[in-house]
């Protein structure tokens, strides 16, 4: 019986609580479309209405500012950009990219660089699968001022 056990396993056959365990290269591409799609393209365009969708109402910001650690909503956060975006939208001015993405079952961490003229931006997102989709619920970065 454990033999049976073992095998399924290590054919990544077993379940957690009943459920089968997702796909790790299915939930590691959904998790990339979703940072794309919204947060990307939100971020770029100034699009707050599209940013809105990549993350969960209840996600928060942390950084460091002059040595402190910042905590703000990303609801607060994405009202500045709304706020301070150009008339009419600037072109994309930035690259962008997926760095990597770890997922184990629900729950996922993803590296992402933000490339500008001045600055480097570096996110890592917290993200949980809720209800059959992928919510950014955490943001932490580092900006590296200077060129890349």
């Amino acid at each position: 019986m454990r033999a049976a056990a073992a095998v399924a396993v290590s054919l990544g056959l077993a379940t957690v609580a009943g459920a089968a365990l997702p796909h790790p290269d299915k939930e590691e591409q959904a998790i990339r479309q979703h940072i794309e799609r919204h947060y990307f393209e939100g971020v770029r365009r100034s699009d707050t209405a599209v940013a809105h969708k990549a993350f969960d109402p209840v996600a928060r910001m942390y950084f460091v500012r002059d040595g402190k650690l910042i905590d703000r909503s990303i609801p607060d956060w994405l009202a500045d950009i709304a706020r301070n975006a150009p008339k009419p939208a600037r072109p994309d001015t930035f690259q962008r990219r997926v760095l990597d993405v770890d997922v184990s079952g629900n729950a996922a961490v993803a590296k992402l660089q933000l490339d500008y003229a001045n600055s480097v931006i570096t996110d890592y997102m917290s993200l949980l699968k809720v209800d059959g989709q992928w919510r950014i619920v955490n943001k932490i970065f580092d900006r590296k001022q200077g060129s890349k």
